[in-house]
């Protein structure tokens, strides 16, 4: 393909175009594509994004629409995966002109948003994507799990009886940072994968009201349980979720199980016996629209106010002077003020989400003013640590 990258077009592929992308990202990602171009006709293609000539796709990438809860409130957020570029035009700018042109279309369709997990975090950090987050899971030896059920009842449910487990899911995650408002291809992943993997789903359920569930598979010959999902909503359902797993002991020798930093389960296994997986990937956030993000973003019920000086180098429309203003929480955004806080929209990330400390940015060189300031930056940013339990 020869040509500069002001000739490429951007936009939705055509049927062939997607099938190109889709064995693009096959040969890049080493895995069999023939399973997703299976499913163009049930999912469709209108989430991809191209950029093309005459002679066909150079690059593209997959948008899932979905939301992102920060301090009880849901932001809209575009979860960007399968970002590939034709062998032949790598080192040609190319993934940077396509990342640039998905993230002014999320702009100009108010999506204040863009995470993403990254093979490659140093061409993301480029254009302005930050560490904001973790995606953990841990081990554990089965027989040191609680075995008592907690008088809880457990109900096989199948993919078309999940309508009370995303209520329960979306309940959980709001009270999170960080955590998806799945769409419809999360739920499927969940559940339903096209790998054709078999998946175990049980609601957990007490006194006939419905307070956790358990969603997993066998691995073999590893003799390992794979939980995809744990949730519960009060204490009794996490140690029966985990009792749920236990009684598998006879055939499974250990599990391994999503949970957050700070999360309940691994607290409920003894013995610190719960154990991070090793290679844990992190997520980066992207703050698309720093106005409408700040504003829209929940906070604790503090009165005060910050005032800004954003950078921004791919998208330059965010750079400039903010005042963020607090009445009990609820945020007001308005340009001007005098910047005492200067910092890049990377370190603004990672502040956003309760990643990091603005004293730990401050620390990097991404972020600058006098302690004072800095210090209330952290209280208003503080919260839960951030984490998905969604990897894409």
């Amino acid at each position: 393909m020869t040509g500069s990258i002001d000739a490429l077009v951007f936009g939705k592929p055509n049927r062939a175009q997607a099938e190109q992308l889709v064995l693009m990202a096959g040969q890049a990602f080493a895995f069999d594509p023939t399973q997703w171009l299976n499913s163009l006709g049930d999912d469709g293609f209108d989430n991809m994004r191209t950029l093309t000539s005459g002679q066909g796709v150079a690059a593209g990438l997959v948008i899932h629409a979905v939301g992102q809860w920060f301090g009880g409130q849901r932001l809209a957020s575009h979860a960007i995966t399968a970002l590939v570029a034709a062998a032949h035009v790598r080192r040609q700018h190319v993934g940077r002109a396509l990342i640039t042109s998905t993230l002014r279309e999320a702009r100009e369709n108010r999506v204040p948003l863009s995470v993403l997990f990254a093979s490659t975090p140093t061409f993301y950090r480029q254009v302005g994507y930050e560490p904001a987050g973790t995606s953990m899971f841990f081990r554990a030896p089965t027989h040191c799990l609680p075995s008592s059920t907690e008088g809880a009842e457990f109900a096989p449910f199948t993919p078309a009886e999940q309508a009370p487990i995303r209520e329960l899911y979306r309940r959980f995650a709001s009270k999170r940072s960080g955590m998806l408002d799945r769409n419809d291809h999360f739920w499927r992943m969940q559940l339903e994968p096209y790998d054709g993997s078999r998946r175990y789903a049980y609601r957990i359920d007490f006194a006939g009201s419905l307070e956790g569930y358990v969603c997993f598979q066998h691995a073999r010959p590893s003799n390992t349980l794979i939980v995809q999902e744990a949730l519960a909503s009060t204490t009794r359902a996490a140690k029966a979720a985990l009792a749920l797993i236990s009684h598998h002991k006879a055939i499974a020798e250990s599990v391994v199980f999503p949970d957050g930093p700070q999360g309940s389960l691994r607290k409920l296994i003894s013995g610190n016996q719960a154990r991070p997986e090793p290679n844990c990937p992190e997520w980066l956030l992207r703050i698309v629209d720093v106005p409408a993000a700040l504003e829209q973003r929940g906070y604790p019920a503090l009165d005060t106010w910050l005032e800004l000086e954003i950078t921004d180098d791919t998208l330059p429309e965010n750079a400039g002077r903010y005042v963020l203003g607090l009445q009990a929480g609820k945020a007001t955004v308005t340009r001007g003020g005098a910047g005492h806080l200067q910092l890049d929209v990377r370190a603004l990330a990672a502040v956003f989400s309760g990643f990091c400390h603005p004293s730990e940015m401050q620390a990097a060189g991404l972020l600058h003013g006098e302690p004072s300031e800095v210090a209330r930056l952290g209280a208003v940013f503080s919260g839960p640590s951030p984490y998905l339990q969604d990897q894409f």
